[in-house]
């Protein structure tokens, strides 16, 4: 990776990396309610309450910005899923774990609206690559859960979670929505629509 799209340093401090935080929760806002190709670094600034200069300290320009804000949504979701695939919860049924992982990406996707526009837009920029990282990233959570609950071959059992995962990438967008009750009843629908599947691979039922 280039100069032009990294950092141009991590801040120790807790006051430098609370600056970053703000410009990376601006740049958030910016790319949903203006969209990524009209943001410019003096827009984050100004979404930030920081100066242009202050942002030029960690970021050389807009792709370095939303690079970093990609990476931290990787390594949010990275997180996600390995607590959900390592719970060591020994009451959780398969059906309950993965009701558990739908509930928590539910959450991720109402607080992060941003995720989806930004790396799975129409734009294409470097960001694009994290968002191929994303989904590799969910892929492998969601085998890695597959994995403690069927007996499939392996390539079999990574093609159902690769299926999985995309059927989420196209369903999760519609419960992010203002009115909590239809949000609600989205997200119980795709739990029906994951749990069928579910009961397909694995010939169980899972009420």
């Amino acid at each position: 990776m280039t100069e032009e799209t990294t950092m141009r340093r991590t801040p120790k401090q807790k006051r430098g990396q609370q600056r970053v935080e703000q410009i990376l929760d601006a740049a958030a806002l910016l790319a949903v309610s203006e969209g990524y190709e009209n943001v410019s670094t003096n827009a984050i600034a100004k979404e930030a309450k920081t100066s242009i200069g202050s942002l030029y300290q960690f970021f050389p320009n807009k792709d370095a910005v939303y690079l970093a804000l990609a990476q931290r949504y990787v390594d949010e979701l990275s997180n996600l899923l390995a607590q959900t695939a390592m719970t060591s919860d020994d009451t959780l049924s398969f059906q309950d774990r993965f009701d558990l992982l739908l509930n928590r990406l539910a959450v991720f996707y109402l607080e992060n609206p941003g995720f989806q526009p930004l790396l799975f837009g129409s734009y294409k920029t470097a960001v694009m690559a994290s968002g191929q990282e994303v989904l590799c990233q969910m892929v492998d959570g969601m085998d890695a859960i597959l994995a403690q609950n069927t007996d499939v071959s392996e390539s079999s059992r990574y093609l159902q979670a690769t299926i999985i995962v995309h059927t989420l990438k196209s369903t999760l967008p519609l419960i992010v929505a203002d009115d909590e009750a239809e949000s609600q009843v989205a997200l119980a629908e795709l739990k029906r629509l994951i749990r069928g599947y579910l009961d397909a691979i694995t010939g169980k039922h899972h009420p």
